[in-house]
């Protein structure tokens, strides 16, 4: 079956472009957040700057495409659909950016107990990020298996979802840890993280619905 736009195949480049940035701010999330937790603070400037960005070029390039969806008449039928996958799936890039900011701002001192899950849990949000956008392109392009994409988001949702209760457990049985505003500061920074994977698990939810909408 042919992909959404057979027809177009310049605007079908432009709408996998935007869908590569959601790989760029994964990536630039994943290397943030474990560059942070090795003590490689001075990167994380570099990484925030390189995330914001992201979702500079991805908010300019989802305009773009707005217009041309709706300029040029293209697929009617399935316009809502794209439209609302695109803005959706900004929101993952916008996250994984305040992510980073907030990181960087509040700087947050994970002990050592706890780095290897926070850097796990980077892990898990950043393949949630990559299967939305797999998932994406798989509809857009029709070219694979996109119930195989979806399956992956949620199970690395799954998978933060333990991490981060495993974590906050440890920051709150942690006794070195004697102020409750320091305590607060790292629950919501791992919250933080695992929120991604949610806003990641809700953009497929949309991709099955639009999925099935059009087999129908």
């Amino acid at each position: 079956m042919e992909g959404l736009f057979k027809h177009a195949r310049d605007l079908e480049t432009e709408i996998t472009r935007f869908f590569d940035y959601i790989f760029e701010a994964a990536l630039t999330l994943e290397r943030g957040i474990s560059e942070y937790i090795d003590g490689r603070t001075d990167t994380l400037v570099d990484r925030l700057a390189s995330a914001k960005e992201t979702e500079r070029k991805a908010d300019e390039l989802r305009r773009d495409i707005r217009f041309k969806l709706y300029s040029r008449m293209l697929i009617p039928e399935s316009r809502g659909d794209v439209l609302g996958l695109l803005e959706s799936s900004d929101s993952v890039i916008d996250a994984a950016k305040r992510l980073l900011s907030r990181i960087e701002t509040e700087r947050p001192a994970f002990r050592a107990n706890a780095a290897g899950d926070v850097v796990r849990l980077g892990a898990a949000s950043a393949a949630a990020m990559n299967g939305v956008a797999n998932a994406c392109l798989t509809y857009v392009t029709n070219r694979g298996e996109i119930q195989e994409y979806i399956h992956k988001v949620y199970f690395f949702e799954h998978e933060a979802d333990e991490i981060e209760e495993a974590l906050k457990r440890t920051i709150f049985q942690d006794e070195e840890i004697t102020r409750l505003s320091e305590r607060m500061i790292l629950r919501d920074t791992v919250g933080a993280i695992a929120e991604i994977s949610d806003i990641a698990q809700e953009v497929v939810e949309r991709v099955s619905v639009a999925a099935i909408k059009r087999s129908i």
